[in-house]
């Protein structure tokens, strides 16, 4: 992470709140930063070794919701090992809140990408090495770029 130009190690922790459904039908997941700092007495359950990469933004992809709706997995996985994260409809709002089986998430306001990690920030952004993606964090979920992505519940509409 970078402060006043300089660079330095912190620790995140991310909480993914559930999310009762409406009919009660099940929960969603909604990820987000919930510490920054010094961590080393805490665990969680499920922890990386980040030291040599690198807090990265992730891109906003500008489509259509008709190719939206045609995306596959394999396609939506492509779009993430591109360092997209995001969509953003051209074609008018997309929905807010959880989108079931979906890989990336939903934006209207490009302004709510995550630019700088602090608490309370939905957690979606890229861990980099130079300029190679290691990890993807989707909706609070780990995204390992070199393996085949295990699936996960629902990402977010903003």
């Amino acid at each position: 992470m970078k402060k006043s130009e300089q660079t330095f190690t912190t620790n995140l922790g991310i909480i993914r709140s559930q999310l009762k459904r409406a009919d009660y039908s099940g929960v969603d997941f909604r990820g987000y930063i919930d510490e920054m700092g010094d961590m080393d007495r805490q665990f969680g359950y499920e922890e990386v070794n980040a030291d040599s990469l690198q807090f990265t933004q992730g891109k906003v992809k500008t489509m259509r919701q008709k190719e939206w709706e045609s995306l596959t997995t394999e396609d939506e996985m492509a779009l993430i090992r591109q360092g997209f994260l995001f969509v953003k409809w051209t074609d008018g709002p997309s929905p807010v809140g959880p989108i079931a089986s979906r890989r990336l998430n939903l934006i209207n306001n490009i302004d709510d990408v995550t630019k700088t990690p602090r608490p309370g920030q939905s957690a979606n952004f890229l861990l980099m090495r130079d300029s190679t993606l290691v990890y993807a964090v989707v909706n609070g979920f780990l995204v390992d770029a070199g393996k085949e992505a295990k699936p996960y519940p629902n990402s977010i509409g903003f």
